[in-house]
């Protein structure tokens, strides 16, 4: 069996967290409602009121220390393939529009071709999502080969709660 000795190298303090737990436990999400009321300086001291919510994530500074080195998606090679697509597809339905209209077609019929289109290329540029392929993953890897391995270090790296000193711990067999 394999345990890991997360007592801090530096300082001999056993308050060692991953960087990936002291990162999540300083996320929270924040929702808020603002209500005012005020008169505005006027004649007739009209009443004002503001209604709004606000909403988000706040993260305490130790998560923003810990948090993960940035690594961009994997985009599949398909997705592109399916933009283009639609994209050439709008080109398309912008010329047959202008031929219509030239050749004398009323206004209506051609909206509603154009729609038709649209909504038939944006079915179609869905369904050619594809998942990522083997050449897609291992041209992502090599691209991108010392970030993902920035994130793997980061993935073990430990942080120790009394003198800050960030390490990978080592193996103990028990």
């Amino acid at each position: 069996m394999t345990i890991l000795n997360t007592t801090c190298p530096v300082c001999g303090a056993p308050h060692a967290k991953k960087l990936s737990v002291i990162h999540s436990d300083g996320l929270s999400n924040v929702n808020t409602s603002v209500n005012s009321v005020g008169t505005l300086n006027t004649i007739g001291r009209q009443k004002i009121t503001t209604n709004g919510t606000v909403s988000g994530i706040q993260q305490t500074d130790a998560s923003r220390r810990a948090a993960p080195p940035f690594v961009p998606p994997l985009v599949s090679s398909s997705v592109n393939n399916a933009a283009s697509l639609l994209f050439g597809g709008s080109v398309v339905i912008v010329l047959i529009g202008v031929m219509a209209n030239i050749s004398g077609a009323k206004t209506g019929t051609v909206f509603l071709m154009v729609i038709s289109m649209f909504v038939a290329l944006f079915f179609i540029a869905r369904s050619s999502t594809a998942p990522p392929t083997q050449k897609d993953i291992e041209l992502y890897e090599a691209e991108n080969k010392d970030k993902l391995e920035a994130y793997r270090k980061w993935e073990n790296t430990f942080s120790c709660g009394s003198c800050g000193n960030r390490f990978i711990p080592e193996d103990s067999h028990g």
